[in-house]
């Protein structure tokens, strides 16, 4: 998303998802009917990054920034890590 963002130059709506969890607890071996709430954030416009960093560090910071936006909107708890970050890249 984020390479995609900064080379296209648009921008991007975080999404995040509540109740998913309902849909398929751990265990279950069959999907159920649950209510999901689906919040849509504002955009986030990161044109004015481009150039300011190396093209790796800026996707590892609008990625960052992303998966920031989406952890507010669907309450759940940060997973630490998704991805090892770039050594100065």
């Amino acid at each position: 998303m984020a390479h995609l963002a900064l080379t296209a130059g648009v921008p991007v709506v975080p999404v995040g998802l509540r109740g998913t969890e309902q849909i398929q607890p751990v265990g279950a071996t069959l999907p159920r009917l649950a209510k999901v709430r689906v919040a849509f954030g504002e955009p986030l416009d990161f044109t004015g990054l481009v150039g300011t960093a190396p093209l790796g560090r800026l996707r590892r910071e609008v990625t960052d920034t992303i998966m920031r936006e989406i952890q507010l909107l669907s309450g759940q708890e940060e997973a630490g890590a998704y991805n090892e970050r770039p050594v100065d890249a």
